[in-house]
């Protein structure tokens, strides 16, 4: 019997949880193969193109069909759905698509290793399962030709299951290749939920690092691989796991240089959408991108570039929700709208009235609302955007700043946090600026209240005393008895280097979160940069920073500010 290792320490930052076992001894399968956790047995083994099994499960509606095709992925680490009374599956299925749900490469019961979303690994797995689903459910697929060669496809599904659709839609447009060379492309429309468009500014944005997430689930990693259902594992990482080992060495490597090295650009750009978008080959099918203002591991403005680098080129729909990453409660609305857009897609049903002609949709007053799952609002974000400000702030009434090498400022530490909070605002854990590490302007909100939804931008004017300054952007929602709290917990980085320090008269310019809340009339948006994050790397060279003036442009839908 073959022994079996444990990539000890799993680094993917993306979902927290098990590692997995990797066959270790005797010749290997294509790409390797993993040992099974416990879990139900598939109603499929699907041969991916290079011979990898895939356990699957697929679900049919009732009735004779045809019915279109829905490929649902899961996140990271996870594994293939269930079609409970319920779940999104279930809503599917009832909705009249067949659904196929898989553990991806070396998750859950499925064969070989883990790439990280590569296309040319786990993007082509797809095109060979929509492959085998034509040729074994031809009598009740949905096809768009008379010759059944172009099925009607959609996918699903979020985080990792939403980054899988941009490698599949890779590999579908870009990489057939022998066997899978046909007459047609197969996806017709995307949905990704809470994913990625660059893996770089998602996970060392600005420059700076989050290095407390990804150290924390590598420990996290180590100890579950110890205790949970995966065979005992050897005192030992496994050096020939593919884009694991990739991701070990990424993380020591931007450890060692507290930034991201041009080895860790290249790994997760080849991961990331961001850098197949400029290629005019690539045909984007319709797609409604779906993002949590509270998803503090891949905020809003992943999803905010994705949409405005696509919208010229396919119908596309932005929807900003209030929850994060790491809770499940997304709202019912949400639910509804992404149903509608797979039967407008696939079926051709019309649009409800909410969504047609609209692009934008976002949720108004945030998670302390009491309908604060039905409170969207469904707008045009040219319109949005055209509505926005840009006003000088000058100087802060304290203009100097220290940065030290440890974090001075707390907001947030990791997406479970949603989890630890509840999801409410403020949270358990009082977030704060150490005093003399971070500047602050104070922006009354004006008598109507102010209602925001869109992506501000900041420019400060400094001289610094540190050649490696980071910078921390972010706003405090200040109620009338002077209780701040921290939007969303959502921070910006961005990192300012030099040669040499006393480098006079720097302008930065960064983007800050993206978000959409209201704000009532008594409180007051506070502006806040910080010299440090708690969920991220601190500056190694301490300094002083002088602010001399900033200005900023904030999407201002309605109302205003003092």
């Amino acid at each position: 019997m073959r022994r079996t290792l444990v990539v000890a320490g799993s680094f993917l930052w993306m979902l927290a949880g098990n590692a997995y076992a990797v066959e270790d001894g005797g010749p290997l399968p294509a790409d390797g193969r993993c040992a099974p956790f416990s879990q139900t047995e598939p109603g499929h083994v699907i041969p991916s193109w290079d011979g990898t099994p895939l356990a699957a499960d697929i679900h049919v509606p009732e009735g004779a069909g045809p019915f279109p095709l829905i490929v649902r992925g899961h996140g990271y680490p996870g594994q293939r759905g269930t079609c409970a009374e319920g779940s999104t599956c279930d809503g599917l299925v009832k909705a009249g698509f067949i659904v196929l749900v898989w553990d991806e490469r070396r998750f859950g019961q499925s064969g070989g290793k883990v790439h990280l979303l590569d296309p040319e690994w786990e993007g082509r797995d797809v095109v060979a399962m929509i492959d085998y689903v034509k040729a074994s459910f031809a009598d009740v697929l949905a096809f768009d030709d008379a010759d059944k060669l172009d099925p009607k496809v959609g996918m699903s599904g979020g985080s990792y299951g939403g980054g899988i659709q941009w490698s599949a839609l890779v590999a579908d447009r870009l990489l057939v290749t022998p066997p899978h060379t046909r007459p047609t492309h197969y996806l017709d429309e995307l949905a990704p939920e809470i994913t990625w468009n660059s893996l770089e500014q998602s996970l060392v944005p600005g420059g700076v690092p989050k290095f407390f997430i990804t150290t924390l689930l590598l420990g996290t990693g180590e100890v579950s691989s110890r205790v949970g259902g995966a065979p005992p594992p050897q005192d030992r990482f496994c050096p020939n796991t593919g884009g694991q080992s990739g991701l070990l060495e990424t993380y020591l490597q931007g450890a060692i240089a507290n930034g991201a090295t041009d080895e860790t650009r290249a790994f997760l750009a080849r991961r990331s959408i961001a850098t197949y978008l400029d290629d005019q080959r690539l045909d984007v099918p319709p797609t409604f991108l779906a993002q949590g203002l509270r998803d503090t591991l891949f905020p809003p403005n992943q999803a905010v570039t994705t949409f405005e680098t696509i919208r010229d080129r396919t119908e596309a729909k932005l929807m900003f929700f209030p929850t994060g990453h790491g809770w499940s409660g997304a709202p019912p609305a949400l639910a509804a709208d992404l149903l509608a857009w797979h039967r407008h897609m696939l079926y051709g049903d019309p649009l409800p009235e909410r969504l047609a002609g609209h692009d934008f949709v976002y949720a108004s007053r945030g998670l302390l609302a009491p309908d604060w799952g039905t409170d969207f609002v469904y707008d045009d974000y040219d319109r949005v955007k055209a509505l926005g400000v840009t006003r000088s702030l000058g100087a802060p009434a304290v203009p100097l700043m220290l940065t030290l090498p440890a974090p001075t400022s707390y907001a947030d530490v990791t997406f479970f946090q949603g989890q630890i909070d509840s999801q409410k605002d403020p949270g358990m854990i009082p977030t704060f600026d150490l005093p003399g590490t971070a500047v602050t302007w104070d922006l009354p909100v004006g008598s109507d209240g102010v209602v925001l939804a869109g992506t501000p931008r900041l420019t400060v004017e400094l001289t610094t005393t540190t050649s490696d300054l980071f910078l921390f952007g972010k706003f405090y929602d200040v109620d009338p008895g002077g209780n701040a709290s921290v939007l969303y917990h959502q921070v910006m980085a961005n990192r300012l280097q030099s040669v040499l320090p006393n480098v006079a008269g720097q302008e930065v310019t960064w983007d800050l979160t993206a978000l959409a809340a209201t704000l009532p009339s008594g409180h007051v948006l506070r502006l806040a940069v910080a010299t440090s994050d708690a969920m991220h790397s601190t500056s190694r060279v301490p300094g002083t920073t002088l602010v001399t003036g900033a200005s900023l442009f904030l999407p201002i839908v309605s109302g205003g500010l003092e």
